[in-house]
């Protein structure tokens, strides 16, 4: 009951706690790229920023990292809009194809259809409508 009542504090603070580690949370920043982590255990914490390293503190930078992996950061044809025509490439294709939007999935002219989320797709680029520059 306790870990219920935790959970519920947690995803009020918008805080993560690494899996095996509960006592080393994860604070995520406006700046997607940055975590704060901090020790329960002990009064300490630390920032690490996924591009630019952070602190020498080996344990803030193995939370942060297990934040990331558990957060990867969203890919642009993740926010696909219906009606769209995008590009993609599959890791299981290889070339790259045309597809359109429908609903949360990416079809091919085949009936094969992709969620957007899909995690084989390597790259995509929306070629209708064209991005406004």
């Amino acid at each position: 009951m306790r870990e219920f009542f935790r959970a519920e504090e947690d995803a009020r603070l918008g805080r993560w706690r690494v899996p095996g580690s509960p006592n080393w949370t994860c604070y995520p920043t406006e700046n997607t790229y940055e975590v704060v982590v901090f020790n329960e255990d002990e009064p300490q914490y630390g920032s690490f920023r996924l591009d630019r390293g952070g602190d020498t503190w080996p344990y803030a930078r193995a939370a942060a990292e297990a934040y990331f992996d558990a957060h990867p950061e969203p890919k642009p044809w993740h926010d696909a809009k219906p009606g769209e025509v995008w590009v993609i490439v599959t890791r299981n294709v290889g070339d790259e194809r045309a597809v359109q939007v429908y609903g949360d999935e990416f079809y091919y002219n085949d009936g094969v259809a992709y969620p957007i989320t899909y995690d084989a797709i390597e790259s995509a680029r929306r070629i209708w409508p064209e991005p406004a520059v």
